[in-house]
């Protein structure tokens, strides 16, 4: 899986593959993380986005 590409990757200097896949992690972290944060404004009425 992607594990062993990365590790492949990492040990072969392979720079595209490392940066494809830092950017691939970064943008799931940040669509998730924003996720997270607009789902707890629907559940918490306390809580207002902005």
């Amino acid at each position: 899986g992607m594990g062993s590409y990365v590790a492949t990757g990492v040990a072969q200097l392979d720079y595209p593959v490392i940066m494809g896949v830092t950017l691939v992690s970064a943008v799931g972290f940040l669509v998730l993380n924003t996720l997270a944060d607009i789902l707890l404004a629907v559940i918490d009425p306390r809580v207002r986005l902005g």
